[in-house]
């Protein structure tokens, strides 16, 4: 089997929906995932018939494709009505999900949004300076720091639940927040806004066995490089106005043996 990857689409922006339209989407993979930051879900609810063309493209091409939300989907909506473990088919072979697991012959895939673990010595740079704390509805008010941190307490448990049962084959943990500071951008080595954006959860990934695990959100395409036995993939697209991630490559994919060949 072969799994296709990418994530940060943007297509809430004009120029990078503009371009996701004009760019051949190679079909290297049985399955594509999206890991997060596709489009917002107001603009999918709203928009749809606008999206519509570029999904279509998806569903003609991929046996299922799988969407994680990021942060972004939840801007100008409230992150209360579907923040939790839920899996709704938004087009055809087209999954939106979040804290499930899905199994294939010899192949799990989880898939989780994440968040981050905030450090408390930078907290208020990050509330002040990220968008999710003014963007994200929560009931009747805005996402605070303390419901963040229960997003991320609650998505990783998930994440730890779902490792902690055995299985026979290949397990593909997907995220849209990054999951270490290993091999992180060095240009942002010293932002007071990193714990925004990750959490270093290696010691946590060398505790199970954990074949690949994809992630997104920072915006810069690093080598893939290994914690333990597990290989960290990364594959965004970031934003066009900004000249962004000029590697990305939309046909990026694992190509898995056959169960027999485990």
């Amino acid at each position: 089997m072969t799994i296709q990857y990418c994530s940060d689409l943007h297509l809430e922006f004009a120029d990078n929906y503009q371009w996701a339209l004009e760019t051949d989407i190679p079909v290297n993979g049985d399955i594509l995932i999206l890991a997060g930051d596709i489009v917002t879900f107001r603009g999918l609810k709203y928009r749809r018939e606008k999206y519509e063309p570029f999904f279509k493209r998806l569903s003609e091409n991929f046996q299922a494709v799988y969407w994680i939300p990021g942060n972004h989907e939840y801007y100008k909506s409230d992150i209360a009505e579907n923040s939790g473990s839920f899996r709704e088919k938004v087009f055809d072979h087209i999954s939106l999900l979040n804290n499930q697991i899905v199994q294939y012959p010899g192949l799990r895939l989880i898939f989780s949004t994440l968040w981050s673990q905030i450090e408390v010595e930078n907290e208020q740079f990050v509330f002040e300076g990220m968008m999710d704390f003014r963007l994200i509805q929560s009931g009747d008010h805005l996402l605070s720091l303390k419901q963040y941190r229960s997003l991320f307490e609650r998505n990783l448990a998930f994440i730890e639940n779902s490792l902690t049962e055995p299985f026979d084959g290949k397990t593909i943990v997907v995220t849209h927040h990054v999951p270490t500071y290993q091999n992180y951008p060095p240009q942002y080595s010293n932002s007071k806004l990193n714990s925004g954006f990750a959490t270093e959860l290696s010691s946590f990934i060398q505790q199970f066995h954990i074949d690949y695990w994809i992630y997104g959100h920072h915006h810069q395409n690093v080598e893939d490089f290994s914690i333990g036995n597990t290989r960290l993939l990364t594959n965004q697209r970031g934003y066009i106005h900004l000249h962004e991630c000029p590697d990305f490559d939309f046909g990026k994919f694992i190509d898995l043996p056959s169960p027999d060949n485990n």
